[in-house]
């Protein structure tokens, strides 16, 4: 009977440090308020240039060079819900968060913060995004994200980071 009470101490004990690693972001769902600055990198996508008219593609080439490396920023307000912080989808567009052909692994699910990278393939190539989200308090967050598509020479990217505040608990009209 002892021997049985110590392995199940032993299991219980052992499974204490992954039951607690994995968790949501403790923010608070509702309106936040998001400023992003990003950055191209590289070269314009292959597949996306490959279906434009000449004219119209020296033009995406030349928008791409006169952009890639400088930031940009914006600000935009979004509705978080608490599923979309449980899923682990919390400031990602409805896009990005389910894409076809794509497999996410989640690196680290605290309540202070979560990592993922996500690697997809298909008619567009190879593509690797890897987010980080930290959580500064219930109602601030930050982070980053990197993508990458394709290889070598021919790879583009985005570079970006984030920084959100609470705005209300009532998103109105906002997506």
């Amino acid at each position: 009977m002892r021997v049985g009470i110590g392995i199940c101490v032993v299991v219980f004990a052992a499974s204490i440090p992954f039951a607690a690693a994995a968790e949501a972001l403790h923010i608070e769902p509702g309106l936040w308020d998001v400023t992003y600055s990003f950055s191209l990198q590289g070269q314009p996508p292959a597949q996306l240039l490959a279906n434009l008219p000449p004219e119209k593609r020296a033009a995406v080439e030349q928008a791409w060079a006169a952009r890639a490396g400088q930031t940009k920023t914006s600000t935009s307000r979004i509705c978080v819900t608490a599923e979309e912080i449980a899923k682990g989808t919390a400031f990602e567009s409805a896009a990005d968060a389910d894409k076809p052909g794509c497999e996410r692994s989640v690196t680290t699910e605290r309540a202070t913060q979560w990592n993922m990278v996500e690697r997809c393939s298909g008619k567009g190539g190879a593509a690797e995004r890897s987010v980080q989200i930290n959580a500064g308090g219930p109602r601030s967050v930050n982070g980053s994200m990197n993508a990458v598509r394709g290889e070598g020479s021919a790879a583009s990217g985005l570079g970006m980071t984030f920084a959100g505040k609470w705005a209300a608990k009532d998103c109105g009209d906002v997506p």
